[in-house]
C-alpha cells in the first residue's frame, strides 16, 4: 500500500512540476497603449528616520504597478 502511495505522489509531483507557467508581462496592455499624461503635476517622496538613528538616502529605486523601474539620485544639498 505504501508503494502505491509513493508512486501516486511521484506521478502527481511530476505532472504539476511540468505544467507551463503563465508569463507575466512587464507592463499592462492598458499602460502600453494608454495616454501617458498624468493626472497630477510634480510628485516627491521623503524618508523618515528615528532621531537617534540618522540616515541619508542618496539612491532610491521604485517599481510601479506596471513594472517600470524609476531610479532617483540625490545631489548635495544647497542649504
Amino acid at each position: 500500500m505504501s508503494m502505491h502511495r509513493l508512486l501516486t505522489l511521484t506521478v502527481l509531483l511530476a505532472i504539476t512540476a511540468c505544467s507551463p507557467q503563465k508569463p507575466h508581462p512587464l507592463q499592462s496592455k492598458q499602460a502600453a497603449s494608454g495616454d501617458w499624461t498624468l493626472p497630477y503635476g510634480e510628485w516627491s517622496f521623503s524618508f523618515i528616520t528615528p532621531w537617534k538613528l540618522r540616515a541619508e538616502v542618496t539612491h532610491a529605486r521604485i517599481i510601479d504597478t506596471d513594472g517600470y523601474l524609476y531610479t532617483f539620485n540625490t545631489l548635495d544639498q544647497t542649504a
